[in-house]
């Protein structure tokens, strides 16, 4: 699994329309899944060739596993008194602004959730990687777990 597909791809892989739910992208992946798993041909040809394909199937739906984060383009945001909505894109970048904006604000935990979001999106965002763990180790300090003896 050396190459990313992009979402385009992955939604054409996984037979999708851009505004798929989480539960239908599962449903397509484990459908396909199911017809291309190499366990069910017993040619040497064909069982290769389900190997490859399930290799495929298997990194469309990872990338898509996030893509609530990646294809909404309308970004709701729930204040105290009204609901505001963003009609900037979701990126690894915007998500990384909004954990830092929660983490400033010391929602740790929900800044933490944002880093790896951002992170999975972009695997070699060293700035979010950082922050991370800057938040957790906040959230240990500031929230301490109890400890039963």
């Amino acid at each position: 699994m050396a190459e990313n597909i992009d979402i385009d791809s992955a939604l054409k892989i996984l037979d999708l329309k851009p505004a798929v739910s989480q539960e239908e992208i599962k449903q397509a992946y484990r459908k396909l899944a199911k017809q291309w798993h190499p366990d069910r041909f017993l040619d040497a040809t064909e069982k290769q060739g389900a190997e490859e394909k399930i290799k495929i199937i298997n990194q469309a739906y990872e990338q898509l596993k996030n893509y609530q984060y990646i294809d909404t383009q309308n970004i709701i945001s729930t204040t105290a008194s009204k609901t505001s909505v963003s009609s900037q894109a979701s990126t690894p970048e915007t998500i990384y602004q909004r954990a830092m904006s929660k983490a400033a604000s010391g929602k740790y935990s929900e800044a933490i959730e944002d880093f790896t979001i951002a992170i999975r999106l972009k695997p070699d965002y060293v700035e979010a990687y950082k922050f991370r763990a800057l938040a957790c180790e906040k959230r240990l300090i500031c929230q301490p777990r109890k400890i039963r003896l």
